[in-house]
Formats: C-alpha cells, structure tokens, sequence
C-alpha cells in the first residue's frame, strides 16, 4: 500500500505542476495535435487492413504468397502460359513440373467475380481435408488475378498483354475443347449434358473474350494441369497437359452447395471420378 501511495503521491505532485504552471499547458495541447496528425496514417492502415481480414478474406486467399502468380513481363504467369503452349517435349513438363508441379489448378480470377467467391470455398476445403477426401498427391491452386492493373496506370490491365501475348495456346484449347467431338471423349461433356453446350462455347470463346474483355479473360476460367495423367494415358482428351477446363464448377454440384459438396466435386475432378470418369453412370 505504501507503494501505490507514493506512485499516486508521484503523480498528483506531476498534475498540479501541470496546473500551476501556464506555458507548459499549450505545449502540451500543441504536442498533443501533433501526436493525432502523425498518427493518422497508422489509424488508416489498421482500418484498412482490418477491412481486407473481413469483406476481403476470400480473396485474400486467392492472392497469397501461395497461389498468386506474379503478373510482371516474362514472370511466373507468363512463363507457365508460355510452357503450356509449347509443343511437348521433356524439356517442356520438365520445366513445368519443376517451377509449378506436375498437377495442379490453373484459376483465372478477379476481385469483383460472384463466382469466383463462390469457388473458394471448394478449394480452401480441399486443400485442408485431404485424410476426409480421399486424393493422393499434394493439392495445388496457382491463380491469375486478371483485373490487376498497372500501379503508374489503372486502365492497363497486366494479365491481358501476357494472354495475347501467348494466345496461340489459348487457340489450342478452343480448337480441341470447344468442338463438338469433345463430347464423345471429354469426360465432363459427355457425363453432363445440360451445361455441355455452354461449356464448349465457353471454351470456343476464349481467345475472344482475351482479345475483347476489358479484364482479358472469363472468370472464373480453371484449368488443372496433370502431367503423371498424360504419362500414364496418352489417349486422354488433353491439350499441353490440361486435362479439364471448368468455369463455374459449383455448377457441378449436387444437392446442396457447401464448403464440403464444392471439395468433394474438386476431389472427383482431380481424381477423375464420378462425372470426371468417362465410364460414369450416374446422370
């Protein structure tokens, strides 16, 4: 008790100097005014950051470290798209595999995407269940964020001159998915007939929607790359290693659309069951 009473004895003695004392009054309020003015920008981060942890989590999940592929000239994005449109060769899936993996999800997504929102959940489920979900192999989800914009000029969007710069592979995949005889050996068209005609247009359309989308590309658009497939089954429907291209996969979903149902329709994706596997019964 003692020492509480001379901590508070400490302090009253500093308050009535304070009080007395009548120059050190406005310096106190001038430091004080100060103190609020420097502290401002520290204020608006922290407002700031809290509000990207909650309307932008789904998001923030998209964008980092982890899966987010860097959008500057001759960088991680444009490089793997450069890969995939060569012609295959050893040097080709050795360079994939190595930088990338030799399976993996390719997302084309934007901020302002319904869809895209809706996806994340399947994969944020399938990356952290794998024992419930049953797949072999390490899960992996690399995305492209197309509405990306140059910091020096917010009209040019950076995801779009590395898509017209590689849109002979874009070409490639409308060519072989887009066409009608995709049916009779892609799994998914062939299983699902009420999105197969929207599925092939969307593919058909891609290098258009490249050329005249302000962003560059539909979102979402995924594609999963799968060289150990290619490998083991030369005669899949396949075109430089991409072996499925989704758009909206919640679309696929039965029943109820959940964070568990949209992880359980990657896992058949990824393992090529159910709806994935051509010799499917069940639609």
């Amino acid at each position: 008790m003692k020492v509480l009473r001379a901590i508070g004895a400490f302090f009253a003695k500093i308050g009535r100097w304070i009080a007395n004392t009548a120059w050190i009054q406005p310096l106190l309020i001038v430091g004080g005014i100060f103190a609020v003015i420097f502290s401002i920008p520290y204020i608006k981060s922290a407002i700031e950051n809290a509000q990207i942890d909650t309307t932008d989590y789904d998001y923030a999940y998209y964008t980092s470290s982890d899966h987010k592929l860097g959008l500057e000239k001759d960088g991680r994005a444009e490089k793997l798209i450069q890969y995939l449109g060569e012609d295959d060769s050893e040097e080709k899936f050795k360079n994939i595999n190595d930088n990338y993996g030799s399976k993996f999800f390719l997302a084309f997504i934007k901020k302002d995407c319904d869809a895209c929102k809706e996806c994340v959940e399947g994969y944020k489920y399938f990356e952290s269940h794998k024992s419930e979900l049953g797949y072999e192999g390490n899960f992996k989800l690399w995305t492209i964020v197309v509405d990306e914009t140059d910091e020096d000029d917010e009209k040019t969007y950076l995801a779009k001159d590395i898509l017209k710069r590689n849109i002979e592979f874009f070409d490639k995949i409308a060519a072989s998915y887009g066409e009608e005889s995709a049916s009779s050996s892609y799994a998914l068209y062939k299983n699902v007939d009420s999105i197969a005609s929207t599925y092939r247009s969307n593919c058909k359309d891609l290098p258009k929607s490249i050329l005249e989308d302000s962003n560059g590309i539909t979102t979402p658009t995924i594609f999963m790359y799968d060289y150990d497939k290619i490998v083991a089954d030369p005669t899949c429907l396949n075109v430089s290693g991409v072996t499925a291209v989704l758009y909206d996969y919640t679309q696929l979903v039965t029943g109820e659309k959940n964070n568990v149902t949209k992880g359980q329709l990657l896992r058949d994706c990824w393992n090529y069951g159910k709806v994935f596997d051509p010799e499917y019964e069940g639609y």
